[in-house]
């Protein structure tokens, strides 16, 4: 597989990806906090985050926050770190800093040495088995990163029209269930062609693709959960294993079953 998955038993929710060979043009939409980093001098690559687009770079960091929609634009040969934190974690280390409100990210990507350093230390003490306090070093990190690119404003957040995060709202209460264009439309009164484009234009995706989006993270949610991938597919209303498995593996570059086995032994 492309990647592999490792959980961090120190934090709940918290894992590692592992990307080391070209990925197919993949979408996720982001649950948690994301720092991605590139292990090779060379790296490029690029990525559409809510319409706009952002290159990979040697010593670049990607950040990534909840709700961000994330295309893959090329498949090229790489190798990236990928920290996911859940945002219970993140909001913590962000009150302790004395943050009002929820953490935001000032940028889709930084040039930052400093960061960049901390990660590979980070990434390397893992997958070197080194004693270094996992706790420890992930709470620095993740202090460091938002004292020197996140935004402490109460209103930070990458703004959502109301008409849209309304929609969005419902397609996330409906997520296993059928919802046609018309029935979002009627929601706020739009016409659908027109609902339609505003969509596409802020999230990046359709409507019906965005479903399909948070239908694969309640997905992985249940795996983790302990749920059978049958189980998990019928569950959030893809037809069957076969489906799940398809937009799994595009979202995450796992097949669900290369994910439990991941968890399992702990990568």
């Amino acid at each position: 597989m492309p990647a592999s998955w490792r959980a961090l038993p120190e934090i709940d929710g918290a894992c590692v990806i592992r990307i080391d060979e070209a990925l197919e043009c993949a979408r996720l939409l982001v649950e948690g906090y994301l720092l991605i980093v590139p292990l090779r001098p060379d790296a490029r690559g690029r990525y559409r985050v809510h319409g706009n687009e952002v290159a990979a770079a040697a010593g670049r960091t990607q950040l990534r926050e909840p709700g961000d929609v994330q295309r893959t634009l090329d498949r090229r040969s790489t190798s990236v770190r990928v920290l996911w934190l859940p945002v219970a974690y993140v909001e913590a280390v962000a009150r302790a800093l004395g943050w009002p409100a929820a953490p935001h990210w000032r940028g889709l990507a930084v040039d930052d040495p400093t960061l960049f350093a901390a990660q590979h230390q980070l990434h390397a003490g893992l997958e070197g088995g080194g004693s270094e306090d996992l706790a420890v070093a992930l709470r620095q990190l993740v202090s460091l990163a938002l004292e020197r690119h996140g935004d402490r404003r109460p209103h930070a957040g990458r703004g959502v029209l109301r008409e849209l995060a309304a929609v969005r709202e419902h397609l996330r209460l409906h997520l296993a269930e059928r919802v046609t264009l018309a029935e979002l439309a009627a929601i706020d009164g739009i016409n659908a062609q027109h609902l339609a484009h505003m969509f596409t234009a802020a999230f990046g995706v359709a409507p019906d693709d965005y479903q399909i989006l948070l239908r694969v993270n309640a997905a992985r949610a249940l795996l983790t959960a302990g749920a059978s991938i049958a189980g998990a597919a019928a569950q959030v209303g893809f037809t069957d294993a076969a489906q799940l498995t398809r937009h799994f593996r595009r979202a995450f570059a796992v097949t669900p079953a290369a994910y439990l086995r991941d968890l399992a032994v702990g990568c």
